[in-house]
């Protein structure tokens, strides 16, 4: 019997490429020609990932993380501004002028409409639950948009607000609950969403979490010069220090149940050892039961910017993902 693993997917824009080499590997080391995952979580590019794994579309999704190139995903407002001096004057034009980043979408919006079936994505559940992670920022809370809760149009809307780095990119509006919010990427409070697949309640064997960055940060001896490269670093130092917590918190996690577990084999029932602990922890914690987690990442940071979709670049990175996963998975699946 095949095991029932959970899939947990980082964001990464480009870097993507390498989460695919990786999920290679997953799949031809599980039996049948499209397994099936019972729930996926995705930040980012890894929601995009996520989407076409729902449907089984690996063709799709080799071809879109080894072809597309930038102008396929973003380009820059004020093209003119942006020809003359770089982004870096968008950003001031925007400010300037009105605005609220500096790439306009409008060709994400496209990639997406054009490969992505909602509908199908849709009825993939219950067999699948597909998880977007979005940041409200309106609320400052984590926003999750689901195949099993949301219409094929909302979730269209959240796949784009999951994939919208703010500053770089717009804000999406969303209608939950008769209420509009700016939602964007789930990656600025949790950019390797394993908490969301904890809290799904979709009984696992195992979970696997796939990150395209080490969970320690990059020494760069560089000398900033220009603020578009002062704000690519903190993205870069943002994403590794929330992908190390949301790693680590789950291994924290993981290790309260098997605590409770262990208490529960020598007799200690649930109710005494959760004794004085607050409602809202031991809420988390009931029916709930340790699940194994494997990371996959890559030991060294990569050089690609993520909104450099270089094709070339990208196929290198697929590649090294396959290598990580072997390492990874040997002896586990």
């Amino acid at each position: 019997m095949a095991p029932r693993i959970g899939l947990a997917l980082s964001g990464g824009g480009a870097k993507g490429a390498f989460t695919v080499g990786a999920l290679k590997v997953i799949r031809q080391r599980l039996p049948g020609a499209n397994p099936v995952f019972p729930v996926i979580s995705g930040t980012s590019t890894g929601s995009l990932i996520a989407t076409l794994l729902t449907t089984n579309d690996w063709t799709t999704l080799v071809k879109i993380y080894s072809t597309v190139v930038t102008k396929n995903i973003v380009n820059p407002h004020h093209a003119l501004v942006a020809s003359v001096a770089g982004p870096e004057a968008v950003l001031f034009a925007a400010a300037v002028l009105g605005g609220t980043a500096i790439y306009d979408t409008t060709a994400l919006k496209g990639t997406i409409h054009n490969n992505a079936d909602f509908a199908a994505i849709k009825n993939a559940f219950p067999t699948t639950l597909l998880l977007y992670n979005t940041v409200d920022l309106q609320s400052g809370e984590v926003v999750t948009f689901s195949n099993k809760t949301h219409a094929p149009s909302t979730l269209e809307k959240a796949l784009l607000a999951s994939t919208s780095m703010p500053v770089l990119m717009d804000p999406v509006d969303i209608s939950v609950g008769g209420s509009t919010d700016q939602y964007v990427d789930g990656g600025v409070r949790e950019f390797l969403p394993l908490g969301a697949v904890f809290d799904s309640a979709v009984e696992l064997d195992l979970i696997i979490g796939i990150s395209t960055a080490p969970l320690s940060p990059r020494t760069k001896k560089d000398t900033y010069t220009k603020i578009i490269d002062i704000l690519g670093r903190t993205i870069d130092l943002l994403d590794t220090e929330v992908g190390s917590n949301d790693y680590y918190g789950a291994q924290e996690y993981n290790a309260m149940l098997q605590m409770i577990a262990n208490a529960g084999a020598l007799g200690v029932s649930r109710t005494q050892l959760l004794k004085n602990i607050p409602d809202e922890i031991r809420k988390r914690l009931a029916d709930k039961r340790p699940v194994p987690v494997v990371l996959i990442a890559p030991k060294d940071h990569f050089d690609l910017d993520s909104l450099d979709f270089d094709p070339a670049e990208m196929r290198k990175l697929m590649d090294q993902g396959v290598t990580a996963a072997k390492a990874a998975l040997d002896g586990v699946i």
